[in-house]
């Protein structure tokens, strides 16, 4: 293999694939990057085995072929180069030059490298600027990535031009649609990190239209000329909609700004480890409280409302209902059925409905 690429573009998608690379190097291979040269352009993939990313870059090819290299290695060299750089493969080492700067490297032949499923047809068109929106206001509330299950992962749920994104942790649970939804739906549980990586490429990018498609075992996102292919979730999302449909008894309509600054002033003193922050609501109001007991200290502070129902007071982990407001524009309706049930928050004035439950915490 034998080819000359500008060093800024090989390093943007370099940087891309990289995402995928196995760092622990567990197993060699899963630690490199695919090269494969073709006419026009190099192919860059690289993969865990549980998500793989693949992308190009324009190149002048000179000789097609294919090699494996170490990815991070790989990147460090090209983000430190300037102008057009030379790769010059054999079937497991390289050697890279630009200007007065040159590299061999050793790595691995191209067969060693696993199969990535290639992109199906017939697939979704979907807007970037939904999916970067949904991951924004759902992702915060997904479980722990350490511990496979179905709290680690998040649902995608979509039918024709309507799809839904929902994570859940157990106590709380984020939600995002692009409108009134189907009556009937398709379903599938996508590991984090892909999404994590789709939110990273779409802020990174100018493309307008990501296109999905999924098949029996895999969720495939492509944007631009990159695409990210990763293994679906076997485990079984908790049932959620019949929270969707409880009513709320009383309603508040207040500005996440001030009720999220009132929540950090109270939170100073907010008992460890639960760190609850009491909510008083009555009309024309919000009472925040915090007291550690061990110290005999308090904290209170109150933010304007408006408020329609009986008295009422509930108490969240300051932590979720500030990773929430973090993200809330305006004006935000909070949901009260009882102290007990699930507090319903979300944005007043959004283009796509997103919708946050939390659990109250007894005391």
């Amino acid at each position: 293999m034998k080819v000359l690429v500008n060093s800024k573009n090989l390093q943007a998608e370099l940087g891309a694939a990289i995402s995928a690379s196995d760092k622990k190097k567990i197993i060699p291979v899963l630690s490199q990057v695919r090269l494969s040269a073709r006419p026009g352009e190099v192919e860059i993939a690289c993969t865990n085995m549980e998500f793989s990313v693949r992308t190009t870059v324009s190149a002048d090819v000179r000789e097609p072929g294919q090699v494996c290299l170490p990815a991070q290695k790989l990147f460090e060299i090209t983000r430190l180069l300037s102008g057009d750089v030379s790769v010059e493969a054999g079937i497991d080492r390289a050697i890279i030059k630009c200007g007065a700067s040159r590299f061999k490297i050793a790595g691995m032949p191209a067969e060693d490298f696993p199969e990535i499923p290639g992109f199906p047809e017939g697939a979704r068109r979907t807007t970037a600027a939904w999916w970067e929106h949904g991951l924004r206001h759902v992702l915060f509330a997904v479980g722990d990535e350490k511990i496979p299950n179905a709290y680690s992962g998040v649902r995608l749920e979509w039918q024709g031009d309507w799809q839904r994104l929902v994570a859940t942790n157990g106590h709380r649970l984020a939600l995002c649609e692009t409108g009134q939804p189907a009556a009937e739906k398709h379903a599938v549980l996508v590991p984090q990190k892909p999404l994590k990586l789709l939110r990273r490429l779409i802020s990174d990018s100018s493309e307008d239209d990501v296109y999905v498609a999924v098949d029996q075992t895999h969720i495939f996102f492509r944007l631009g000329r990159r695409e990210i292919i990763s293994r679906l979730m076997t485990e079984s999302f908790p049932g959620y909609e019949f929270l969707l449909h409880q009513m709320p008894g009383a309603r508040a309509v207040v500005s996440a700004e001030a009720l999220g600054d009132a929540c950090r002033r109270v939170a100073v003193l907010a008992d460890p480890p639960c760190r609850g922050v009491r909510l008083e609501f009555s009309r024309g109001k919000i009472v925040l409280s915090t007291r550690q007991l061990s110290s005999d200290e308090e904290g209170v502070d109150e933010v304007d409302c408006v408020y329609e129902g009986e008295p009422m007071h509930v108490i969240l982990r300051d932590e979720y209902l500030l990773e929430f407001l973090s993200l809330a524009e305006g004006d935000v309706e909070i949901g009260l059925l009882s102290g007990h049930d699930p507090v319903r928050l979300r944005p007043v004035e959004l283009l796509w409905p997103c919708v946050y439950l939390v659990m109250p915490m007894r005391g």
